[in-house]
């Protein structure tokens, strides 16, 4: 299958075969293939990309600007700019609050889904629109 998402290139690597315990903070962007029990959270001082890789298996919450997601979390997922989701991608449990949102087909993705506002510290619910015209909650 080919995948409409691209990987990016990214500043740090923290490879699988690692466990982490305990919160995680970086700076620009970082690619985790590893095994991460806790917060993930991006520093505010520059633009941040958190690739959650295909080994890469989460459990605790993640803040960053953009967040794409080829492997498995569980925890709520805050990307205040876009958020992608692809077919290879596990996520459970949480919110997830974000600004864009695409969903490859495949992913398995059991979450409220939020709409991350810039203008606001809220956040309000998608409304997805079906095939027919009908609006569904």
């Amino acid at each position: 299958m080919k995948m409409f998402i691209k990987p990016p290139k990214v500043d740090g690597y923290l490879p699988a075969g690692v466990r982490l315990v305990g919160d995680l903070a970086f700076g620009s962007s970082l690619w985790i293939d590893a095994a991460l029990e806790g917060n993930i959270s991006a520093t505010r001082n520059s633009a941040s990309l958190l690739v959650v890789g295909p080994e890469g298996n989460i459990t605790g919450d993640i803040d960053a600007d953009d967040v794409i997601v080829y492997g498995c979390i569980k925890g709520t997922i805050v990307a205040r700019n876009s958020l992608a989701v692809a077919a290879t991608a596990r996520i459970h449990g949480g919110e997830l609050v974000c600004g864009k949102l695409a969903i490859e087909t495949g992913a398995q993705v059991v979450s409220e889904m939020r709409e991350h506002s810039a203008t606001s510290a809220r956040a309000r619910p998608f409304e997805l629109v079906g095939r027919t015209g009908t609006t569904a909650r």
